[in-house]
This record gives structure tokens, C-alpha cells and sequence, in this order.
């Protein structure tokens, strides 16, 4: 699950490099220019991150805020998730079910159902520290 950064003014300069230093280290990156050309030229400098680029009259109030609204959506969908991480870490159930389960191994994506995550995957041979509870997969809602 990566974390999202949003930088305006990330077209050039410290601006650009800032969003390169950004997508390096795991963010998702949105980043903002005032000028189509300025936003494509920066992406081709950036390919192969994990970068957006958008551009769009930065005084345009309702643009900056649609775009912020879309954002607020994702991150209240990672809080959920998180929220409901970390009551099972709290209930020491992190690794273990009441009920049958379905876990999935975020390294290879190999998925099982049981009371508790595999001690080691069967495909991947990670521990079990890889394996989440598939209803708090980056990849369920």
C-alpha cells in the first residue's frame, strides 16, 4: 500500500526533484503545473515512477478542489483498512481467526483459507508476516 504525496509546482527545479525524491522512496505521486507541455516534459523525465501529473490553473479553486475530494476518498479507504489492522493487532488476531479466513500472501499473492495464516507460504516461502487477512488486502474495499 503506498502512501500519496501531491506537490504543485512539480514541473521543474526543486519542484521536480522533489516528486523524483518522492516516487524513490514508495509515494504516489500527484503532482501539479500550470501548462499541458510543462506536465508532459516533466513525466518524460520521470518515467518508469509512479507519478501523475496534472495540470490545471492553480487558481482555479474547484479544479484544486475536486482533485483534493478524490484523494480525501482514497485515504479514508486506507484509514478504514488500517483502523481494522490494527484491532486485530491490539486483539493479538493479527495471524488468527475465530472463522474460517481467507489470507493472502502480499508477496507472491498465493491465497488460502483457514483459521490462521500459513506459519510459511507454500509458493513463495515467505513468512507470515507476508500473509494479511484478504479483507484488508490493498485489493478489496
Amino acid at each position: 500500500m503506498s502512501k500519496t504525496a501531491v506537490i504543485t509546482g512539480g514541473t521543474r527545479g526543486i519542484g521536480l526533484e522533489t516528486v523524483r525524491l518522492f516516487a524513490e522512496n514508495g509515494y504516489h505521486v500527484v503532482f501539479y503545473g500550470s501548462r499541458k507541455e510543462t506536465v508532459d516534459k516533466a513525466l518524460a523525465q520521470l518515467d518508469g515512477l509512479e507519478v501523475e501529473g496534472k495540470w490545471t490553473d492553480l487558481t482555479d479553486e474547484e479544479a484544486i478542489r475536486r482533485d483534493f475530494r478524490q484523494i480525501a476518498e482514497i485515504e479514508k479507504v486506507h484509514a478504514e483498512r488500517f483502523e481494522r489492522f490494527a484491532k486485530f493487532l491490539r486483539e493479538n488476531k493479527l495471524f488468527v481467526s475465530d472463522v474460517e479466513t481467507g489470507w493472502m500472501c502480499l508477496n507472491c499473492g498465493h491465497v488460502v483459507s483457514a483459521k490462521q495464516a500459513p506459519a510459511k507460504c507454500p509458493v513463495c516461502s515467505h513468512d507470515q508476516g507476508f500473509f494479511i487477512r484478504l479483507e484488508l488486502s490493498p485489493y478489496e474495499r
